[in-house]
C-alpha cells in the first residue's frame, strides 16, 4: 500500500526465548498487580487510622 518492507533483523528465532519472554511478560504483570492491589489497601488501612479520634486508636 505504501511501498514499505518490513526486515526482520533477528532472523534466527528460537521458541525456547519466545517462551522465556512471554513467561516474563506474565511475571511482571502479577508483580505489578499484586503491588497495586498491595498499595491500595495500605491506602485503605492508613485512611481507616487518620480517620479515628485519638481515643479510637488505643
Amino acid at each position: 500500500m505504501f511501498g514499505t518492507e518490513i526486515i526482520v533483523a533477528n532472523g534466527h528465532s528460537n521458541e525456547k526465548l519466545d517462551s522465556e519472554e512471554i513467561i516474563n511478560e506474565i511475571i511482571t504483570l502479577i508483580h505489578c498487580f499484586s503491588l497495586r492491589t498491595r498499595l491500595k489497601k495500605a491506602r485503605k488501612t492508613r485512611n481507616r487510622g487518620a480517620k479515628c479520634s485519638p481515643s479510637e486508636k488505643n
